[in-house]
């Protein structure tokens, strides 16, 4: 999560915004890959770490602005080589080392009192949400 806000911050400085257009696209082609199959498309948010749609289009914002700001970090040549992606994301990662060693970020410690196994879903019950949305 703290990578994940390091980015968002870093797109912002840059002025980069998730391009909504691409989003739609990537999460109606990952909609249309499940088909009407309720299990499926459950399994497919778990893949990716998404208990709903919601949470799924977050995370596909996200990947869109890595994406982007990777390439303005880090742009390729037209007629890039496989070579070129590869330094490509080796430039990307070192950036995103460079964000991480120089932030201010500090985790606490979980609470003892805090189980680790919390069923979220029974948070999110109470305050009225639902996990199918």
């Amino acid at each position: 999560m703290a990578s994940d806000m390091l980015v968002r911050e870093a797109a912002a400085k840059e002025g980069i915004v998730a391009d909504d257009k691409t989003v739609t696209a990537m999460f109606d082609q990952m909609k249309k890959s499940a088909g009407n199959n309720q299990t499926a498309w459950k399994k497919l948010l778990l893949t990716y770490a998404a208990s709903n749609d919601k949470e799924l289009r977050a995370y596909l914002a996200l990947q869109n602005l890595n994406s982007q700001l990777m390439a303005k970090v880090a742009p390729l040549p037209d007629n890039a080589t496989a070579e070129d992606q590869a330094a490509q994301q080796t430039t990307y990662q070192q950036y995103l080392q460079g964000l991480q060693s120089s932030a201010e970020i500090k985790i606490e410690p979980m609470p003892k009192s805090v189980p680790y196994n919390v069923d979220m879903t029974l948070a999110n019950a109470a305050k009225g949400g639902s996990a199918g949305q």
